[in-house]
């Protein structure tokens, strides 16, 4: 005999001639245990029930005679699905923000006030169904910084060891584990733009983040450090461990 919901129709009428005196009263009538004696889950029993084929809710309502109270009530009343970031209002956030930039002798800001950052959890969505969408949000952060240096150069570039400080402000604080992630397409931008001569190691040596509520706001800031000796780095074990 076929399994589950693979029963004929008149594999499962049998079943419920057999199972008659077992049984219990409408007030206690248990789907979920009846779908388990026939090896069939909550989960495929509602796909079942909701789908456009009418033998198989002829089916369904043979067995579960009584229970259709609770067929109905899952129709009228479906599981809520958890909508998706909507791409396009964040990359109008990127190409509507107030973008401010100050520059000295050994650092170089950004603001992007209205901005906001997809986070990585929302990126792995997107590559999962829609890639094509997360190369538009990469593609906006180019073109908009590309366009503001355009129209604002800057004479500092940062070809030695440099520190960046990351700042985030929005609806919901995210976890520092993969803030740095975030901020990918925007070094990127400022490589491609000769701002930064690298985003390897060797270039980027120190990140700092920072993050609050509040409405959304993007910064970043770029400064120039003294050049760190091999044996600094190598030593880091015995810094820690023994001095």
């Amino acid at each position: 005999m076929a399994k589950g919901i693979r029963w004929s129709e008149s594999d499962l009428m049998d079943y419920k001639d057999k199972t008659k005196s077992i049984c219990v009263s409408k007030s206690s009538y248990n789907v979920s245990d009846i779908l388990k004696d026939l090896g069939v889950s909550d989960k495929h029993f509602k796909k079942k029930i909701k789908s456009k084929n009418t033998k198989n809710k002829e089916i369904l309502n043979n067995i579960f005679g009584e229970s259709n109270a609770v067929v109905d009530a899952h129709n009228k009343n479906p599981i809520k699905k958890r909508k998706g970031v909507n791409v396009s209002d964040i990359i109008e956030t990127i190409e509507k923000s107030t973008i401010s930039i100050k520059e000295t002798d050994n650092s170089l800001s950004f603001w992007f006030d209205g901005a906001r950052l997809l986070s990585v959890n929302e990126i792995f969505a997107i590559l999962q169904i829609r890639k094509y969408e997360l190369f538009k949000y990469k593609k906006t952060w180019h073109r908009v910084i590309k366009s503001f240096l355009q129209k604002n150069p800057v004479s500092i570039s940062f070809n030695g060891p440099t520190k960046l400080i990351l700042y985030r402000r929005g609806a919901k604080l995210i976890d520092l584990d993969s803030f740095q992630t975030i901020f990918k397409f925007i070094i990127d931008a400022l490589r491609k733009e000769g701002v930064l001569a690298e985003d390897n190691p060797l270039i980027v040596v120190d990140t700092i983040s920072k993050q609050y509520k509040g409405d959304y706001s993007v910064g970043i800031r770029l400064e120039k450090m003294a050049p760190i000796s091999t044996s600094e780095i190598d030593n880091i074990k015995e810094q820690w461990f023994f001095n």
